[in-house]
């Protein structure tokens, strides 16, 4: 038997695969593979990839993925994740195919086809998020967008001086669009941030007023509550990060990660953070002038959530063009290392930088783009399926 360890990402166990002595074909099919993947993403980096080169790899996962054990398809999504591009989606769905074949229930999950998480595999996430980084309990969830305005009233009447909540906000099933909530109360003042990974336009010029359902709703229900207005501000992001129709709920669940490590790391909030550097501009009159609702928009995000980008353009000129971050505090991350040891992650531009050039890759139409978010994605499924088959005690 020849025993063959793959890397993988630090948040997750690595998986040893067995190929045994009957499966010769199979076991230098790996080592192939590895070469193939690993020419591409560099390749990648700098130019198109040969449709040719897709497919040779694509029949070869197909191959690999058809005669392996459910540790060896978890192995091998685990280094396709190491070797992003910009096909990585593709080969992927082939082996979450392969595995649906045998255990259909992953598809509560996510999609197969180019796949995308579902409400309830972000649950998943988020108990993850709580239980490796030691987040309150219940401080993230997955919430309905009609149940959003309850949540907010709840906290803007409690008698609790301190609510730390993040909420991936979802829309009706017509609308799969998941947005990110981030509410903080401090005392008797409530702010709440949406960092919807499309951001939003507004103008009154222009009559245009397109954004995301949960700040609709936030507004339509508090437009007239003007009880609330001394207490309560809302935030939101006008710029686009997200550029497929697929990521959102990786934007969602890394930016409330984000907020919920900056806010129990580090002493500047994200609202101050906001009050220093983003000169937050009110919008509520440009959508009704009949109401004084404290909406602020915000044009500036700190680098560690600005780096959660799809537009490699957008990120190379945060990078190059963001003098008012200069001398800020920087936010640091302490996480727990495997033996109990404090572990500091500082989020500076630096990090960012790297991010930017680690994750690049041009897409067939010429355009670079980060891929730092797909990669993401391909982590958090992987995390999901290892969670669920080990629950099973398939794993």
């Amino acid at each position: 038997m020849t025993t063959i360890s793959r890397p993988s990402s630090p948040l997750f166990s690595s998986i040893t695969y067995d190929v045994t002595a009957g499966a010769a074909d199979e076991s230098s099919s790996w080592p192939e593979l590895e070469a193939l993947l690993e020419r591409a993403c560099k390749e990648n980096k700098t130019s198109r990839i040969d449709p040719d080169k897709v497919d040779e790899i694509n029949q070869l996962i197909t191959h690999i993925s058809s005669t392996s054990s459910l540790n060896e398809q978890i192995a091998l999504l685990k280094l396709l994740e190491n070797f992003t591009f910009f096909y990585t989606s593709k080969f992927f769905s082939v082996v979450l195919n392969e595995i649906a074949t045998l255990h259909p229930e992953i598809r509560e999950y996510f999609s197969l086809e180019n796949p995308i998480i579902t409400p309830k595999g972000i649950s998943r996430i988020l108990h993850h998020f709580e239980s490796e980084y030691k987040f309150s309990r219940d401080c993230l969830s997955c919430q309905n967008v009609s149940d959003l305005p309850r949540l907010l009233e709840e906290i803007l009447r409690s008698e609790e001086s301190y609510i730390m909540k993040g909420f991936v906000i979802a829309n009706p099933p017509e609308d799969p669009h998941l947005t990110p909530i981030f509410i903080l109360k401090t005392g008797e003042k409530v702010n709440v941030f949406s960092s919807d990974s499309k951001g939003h336009e507004i103008s009154s010029e222009k009559h245009i007023w397109d954004m995301c359902e949960a700040l609709k709703i936030l507004i339509k229900t508090f437009r007239g509550r003007s009880d609330y207005f001394e207490n309560l501000k809302i935030y939101s992001c006008k710029l686009q990060r997200q550029r497929d129709g697929v990521s959102c709920p990786i934007f969602s669940t890394l930016d409330l990660k984000t907020l919920v490590e900056r806010h129990t790391s580090t002493e500047e909030t994200i609202f101050e953070f906001f009050e220093r550097y983003s000169e937050p501009k009110f919008i509520m009159h440009e959508i009704m002038d009949d109401s004084d609702l404290p909406l602020f928009e915000i044009d500036l995000l700190p680098p560690e959530l600005m780096k959660v980008t799809q537009s490699y353009t957008a990120l190379a000129t945060y990078t190059a063009h963001s003098p008012k971050l200069e001398g800020g505090m920087t936010p640091c991350f302490i996480r727990k290392s495997p033996d109990g040891s404090p572990v500091f992650q500082f989020q500076t531009m630096e990090v960012l930088q790297r991010a930017v050039l680690s994750s690049k890759c041009i897409s067939p139409v010429s355009r670079p783009e980060s891929k730092y978010v797909d990669r993401k994605r391909w982590s958090f499924i992987i995390q999901i399926l290892e969670s669920h088959f080990k629950d099973r005690g398939l794993l």
